[in-house]
């Protein structure tokens, strides 16, 4: 398998829940070349790729990587040999524990709490809480079995946030991810929700910490 490439769609798009504020991922395995976006897939959106050299690929796969899961049995192949990958995927076990990079997120959560004035560069605080959040979320939901890797099902039923919460980290880490241009109403929602964040962290951290 020395000359294996292989070429996939994963993330929101591949499961078909993409929107405008969505990344268009691609993985690419075995290589670093060019990939055309899809057609049928709005043209102007940024494109993200995740890149593994086969040994890097098969180290995950041989540790159960839930990524990996999630790139078997949600990702479209769009180019490499879909034998081989089948082969792959019928032998994939994914890992039953989680608790390693559940405590990863976590830590990164406490050093965001512990540092003097973070809150009030709004937009990338509430970016970096969803990141982790959302990471922590679709962890302790593989941990139940549930393998789920829709960021709001990951903040809610996973961290047991609110919509309306869930909704304004994922927002503002779009902004924060495209630098886009913010109107003084939504700084001002950004705002509020930093502050309220600075309140609460250290409690949500405490019970994220008691769920594993």
């Amino acid at each position: 398998m020395v000359n294996t490439k292989y070429t996939l769609l994963i993330g929101s798009f591949a499961r078909g829940t993409g929107d405008l504020n969505s990344d268009i991922d691609m993985l690419r395995i075995g290589h670093t070349m060019s990939v055309m976006k899809p057609a049928n897939i709005n043209q102007h959106l940024p494109l993200s790729y995740v890149d593994y050299d086969l040994n890097s690929f098969f180290k995950l796969y041989d540790a159960g990587s839930l990524f990996l899961y999630h790139a078997f049995f949600e990702g479209r192949l769009l180019d490499g040999d879909s034998d081989q990958w089948n082969k792959l995927r019928e032998n994939f076990v994914v890992s039953d524990n989680f608790i390693a990079p559940i405590n990863e997120y976590l830590e990164v959560l406490e050093y965001i709490d512990s540092y003097p004035g973070y809150e009030l560069s709004f937009v990338p605080y509430l970016s970096n809480i969803f990141k982790c959040l959302k990471n922590i979320g679709i962890f302790q939901l593989a941990s139940r079995k549930q393998y789920d890797f829709e960021k709001m099902v990951a903040l809610e039923a996973g961290c047991g946030l609110t919509s309306t919460d869930a909704h304004t980290l994922i927002l503002a880490n779009a902004v924060y991810e495209r630098s886009m241009p913010i109107s003084l109403q939504l700084m001002t929602e950004f705002e509020k929700s930093a502050n309220e964040w600075n309140r609460r962290l250290n409690g949500q951290i405490a019970r994220l910490a008691n769920d594993i």
